[in-house]
């Protein structure tokens, strides 16, 4: 992973804190892509000190609101010319319904839009970087999915469940891209 460039969503705490302290130990050149940038500088300082890597910057990233997707994406291509993987780690789990700035419940907006978004917006630059990688972290609790009811609408709100629902669109969200991106290189005679 040495000089490799990776974006990660979700780093300042649990999988995504391990995450990034594993590939900066690694020596990957980090992008913490974070909704506290505070909170990320004080991660980007706390692997510094575990790893010695010198090479962790931090991004304003709320992978809950399309606007905030659009301006990460932007804003990394005018500062970054390559990446070379992107970690779909960011997730919430409410215990009462709520919505993101764009209308769309929370839980969804956040753990199943937000990486959908996000990787249709950097997908050139990981294609320009070939061979690149995506990863979308999923969870054993994917389950209980009604595609009828995707943001509980219709149905009483249980947190567990829309995380649930949300880690099971995670998967096939993850399916779906790899058939496509395969795809895309057998029309390009890329395999």
């Amino acid at each position: 992973m040495k000089g490799k460039r990776v974006v990660i969503t979700g780093p300042t705490s649990g999988i995504g804190k391990e995450i990034a302290v594993q590939l900066a130990a690694l020596g990957a050149d980090l992008v913490l892509a974070c909704r506290d940038v505070e909170l990320g500088g004080r991660t980007a300082g706390d692997i510094a000190r575990r790893t010695g890597s010198k090479s962790c910057v931090v991004m304003h990233l709320d992978t809950s609101s399309h606007d905030s997707i659009h301006d990460f994406a932007t804003r990394y291509r005018a500062q970054h010319s390559r990446l070379d993987a992107l970690v779909n780690n960011a997730g919430i789990h409410r215990s009462k319904r709520q919505t993101s700035v764009d209308g769309i419940e929370l839980t969804f907006a956040t753990n199943v839009l937000g990486y959908h978004l996000l990787t249709r917006e950097l997908l050139d630059i990981l294609h320009a970087n070939a061979p690149a990688r995506i990863v979308n972290v999923a969870s054993t609790f994917a389950g209980n999915l009604d595609l009828s009811d995707l943001q509980f609408a219709r149905r009483a709100y249980v947190g567990r469940e829309a995380y649930s629902q949300s880690k099971a669109c995670n998967r096939m969200l993850t399916w779906a891209l790899a058939r496509r991106l395969l795809q895309r290189c057998g029309e390009l005679g890329l395999l």
